[in-house]
């Protein structure tokens, strides 16, 4: 009889604590209260109101800093495209050429200046002038003209004047030249201030030194009579 009474009793214990909720169970609590936990640090906690205020300001100042950026960027920009133009042919200022490229008409203008009565002996009308009858095709030319240019440097401010009759480019310079029987080029007419002398005609490539001392000691002894012309 005790041993049938003991065994209803376990089966009516182990009946009742099946009934028991999970929840009330010990290990179920601690886990309910810990996911709950979870979620409130998952939830971001009220700001206080002087934060708030921090961050809209340093998102302003940010703000600022890139507008600040942008405008430095796009005047860098604005600059550097400014100094690449001036390298271009078409973005710089055209300089003014050593040797100016004339036509015939004013070719025989600057003779009369030279032998002008009116002229003071030793002013700048009285300086020789070179004369280049040139072409943009030849290539001695461009030669002769690097070298013309560096005497134009260093005598142009004592008054020494060097122009360009160029054959294809220049009005008259075609009938120029075939008038005073220039068939080779390039060729160099050396003019000095006496009227009635013939000028000195040199004709191909030349040496510097040469062409210097043309203009320096030997110019003032020449004319400027360019159909009269001695060749040297």
């Amino acid at each position: 009889m005790k041993t049938v009474q003991q065994d209803s009793a376990r089966c009516l214990s182990r009946s009742a604590a099946r009934q028991v909720p999970k929840a009330a169970l010990p290990g179920s609590r601690r886990a309910a209260v810990a996911v709950h936990a979870k979620q409130q640090q998952r939830q971001p906690a009220p700001q206080p109101q002087h934060t708030q205020q921090q961050q809209q300001r340093s998102s302003r100042a940010i703000a600022a800093q890139a507008v600040a950026t942008d405008a430095t960027t796009s005047t860098a920009t604005t600059t550097s495209s400014g100094w690449l133009k001036s390298l271009l042919p078409f973005g710089r200022k055209q300089r003014e050429p050593l040797i100016p490229t004339i036509s015939r008409a004013e070719l025989e203008l600057l003779l009369q200046a030279q032998t002008a009565p009116a002229a003071a002996a030793g002013s700048c009308s009285q300086a020789p002038l070179v004369v280049i009858f040139s072409a943009t095709w030849c290539g001695p030319c461009k030669v002769m003209m690097q070298r013309m240019e560096n005497i134009a440097k260093q005598l142009g401010p004592r008054g020494v004047k060097v122009v360009k009759i160029d054959t294809d480019e220049s009005e008259g310079g075609s009938e120029l030249a075939s008038e005073l029987g220039i068939y080779k080029l390039p060729t160099l007419m050396f003019c000095g201030p006496n009227e009635g002398k013939g000028a000195v005609q040199v004709q191909g490539l030349v040496k510097e030194s040469v062409l210097l001392d043309m203009v320096l000691h030997k110019a003032a002894f020449m004319g400027n009579d360019l159909a009269g012309c001695m060749k040297w």
